[in-house]
């Protein structure tokens, strides 16, 4: 297998997936221009969709549509004539219409224009507190400590837009005319009508989102993906990699009914949690401890039953010096 298969190879692969960048879309296009052999690439193509999970056969509605799909495209790049079956111009196209879909995407997300003139209002949350709220489309959220939230007073415009600091969890009033955008400081996200959950804190190591039901679109600067019910994505902002999870239905808003929940997070992390949760002081004494790991759910019933958890499961203890609490493994 050549180096240009494997390279397309690992393309399709990642579309399929759900998780892939700009520069395999644009592997994908450069390929689809120069190539001379369409039987190869149906090849290729087949090959990546079976060794994928199993897709449902598409419906009539679905195979026209794709056939037009391909059928414009490839007018479009202008290649040599050729003769292919309806079953393989369904399975090229699925591929094709995703990377049509996520182009369009990454252009109405880069040539977005400014919001309209409004009023805006930007509500904090005190460290210790949550807050719910309703926007002006009916939209419900509930934000947790230590988050901000600006939004408009009313919203005009193709889109509804808001920004977020911290973690809050969406129910979006549906509106299929006018897409909910909210840009955090190293991703997007776009739903049209759904319920989920961002943790996206300016502070900390990572940013994650939770979706309990329906689909949502995840923009960031090098790659785009999207979730549906009971998926994550987990961003670690350090290195740029991406993760991609199965969740519970609970969850998404586990913060809401007094859980804690973490997954190989560091004590860092953890730390600065328990300090906008429980507005405390927390230090951590010796760098051993930083790079301790924690998993586990945790109810937030008292500051005190938190630390001790973590004390069992991880050996890393705690003591109060005045209105602060050391942690350290010694």
């Amino acid at each position: 297998m050549s180096t240009q298969e494997k390279n397309i190879r690992l393309s399709l692969q990642r579309v399929i997936d759900g998780i892939y960048t700009k520069e395999d879309i644009t592997v994908i296009s450069e390929y689809l221009k120069n190539m001379e052999d369409i039987e190869l690439f149906n090849e290729i193509s087949k090959s990546v969709w079976e060794e994928s999970i199993e897709i449902k056969e598409p419906d009539y509605q679905q195979k026209e549509h794709y056939k037009k799909e391909a059928s414009a495209l490839l007018r479009k790049i202008k290649y040599k004539r050729f003769s292919i079956s309806t079953k393989q111009i369904i399975r090229v196209a699925a591929s094709i219409a995703i990377v049509i879909t996520v182009v369009l995407g990454i252009q109405e997300f880069q040539n977005r224009k400014e919001l309209a003139q409004n009023e805006y209002i930007e509500l904090n949350v005190k460290r210790g507190q949550t807050q719910q709220l309703t926007l002006a489309d009916g939209t419900k959220l509930f934000l947790n400590a230590g988050s901000s939230l600006r939004y408009p007073a009313t919203f005009s415009g193709k889109n509804r837009t808001v920004e977020l600091n911290g973690e809050a969890y969406f129910e979006v009033a549906p509106d299929a005319n006018k897409p909910f955008i909210i840009h955090t400081g190293n991703m997007d996200i776009k739903v049209l009508g759904t319920s989920f959950n961002i943790k996206s804190y300016n502070e900390d190591d990572r940013a994650i989102v939770s979706v309990n039901s329906g689909k949502v679109q995840v923009d960031l600067a090098e790659s785009m993906m999207r979730l549906v019910a009971n998926e994550q994505i987990v961003l670690d902002k350090k290195s740029g990699e991406l993760q991609k999870n199965i969740i519970s239905t609970n969850d998404a808003k586990g913060w809401m009914n007094g859980s804690l929940s973490f997954k190989n997070t560091t004590i860092d992390n953890v730390a600065k949690e328990l300090m906008r949760i429980y507005n405390c002081k927390i230090i951590i004494k010796d760098s051993t401890a930083m790079n301790v790991l924690v998993s586990g759910a945790i109810e937030s019933k008292s500051l005190d039953s938190v630390l001790k958890s973590i004390y069992y499961s991880t050996g890393i203890r705690y003591r109060k010096e005045s209105d602060t609490i050391v942690l350290s493994l010694n």
